[in-house]
């Protein structure tokens, strides 16, 4: 009798354990599923800024022509999206750093970046200043990559 409740006792363990993993991973996936989520309202945010800021629109449309100077009042604002850029990318690093993200959105991030840096070079000597300005992030994959962009480009 002692050996039947025993087996019974290690059954029972077994499969709390494999409730307990079971949840674990419910629980995991709903952590991705969230962070991802997370992600794409960032996104969303930003470029909704953009569409509903008609001179900001304007201001990034115009830098589209490398002969563009941006100075003033529009450096300031360009400054501006250029540090919502780069907010908007670091929690995408970070996640898919932590197994949070999966590779098709971290590759989007740097697709992302090289837009910005191919498509409007007016903006890059503003891209320029703003990493000298932060020369502790010189190690982080966000600055070094638009570092070689900004080197290509």
């Amino acid at each position: 009798m002692r050996q039947v409740v025993e087996v019974i006792s290690v059954i029972v363990v077994v499969l709390s354990l494999l409730f307990v993993a079971y949840q674990i991973r419910q629980s995991n996936d709903i952590a991705i599923a969230a962070n991802e989520n997370e992600v794409r309202n960032n996104y969303a945010t930003f470029n909704e800024a953009i569409m509903l800021d008609t001179y900001l629109a304007e201001l990034i449309y115009k830098s589209e022509d490398p002969s563009f100077v941006i100075e003033g009042r529009d450096r300031v604002i360009i400054e501006n999206y250029i540090a919502r850029a780069l907010n908007s990318w670091r929690p995408v690093i970070t996640s898919y750093e932590r197994g949070l993200l999966d590779q098709i959105s971290y590759d989007a991030a740097f697709d992302d970046m090289r837009f910005l840096i191919e498509t409007y070079p007016a903006m890059r000597p503003l891209w320029r200043d703003f990493m000298g300005d932060y020369p502790s992030r010189s190690d982080d994959p966000i600055f070094t990559y638009i570092a070689r962009l900004l080197e290509e480009n």
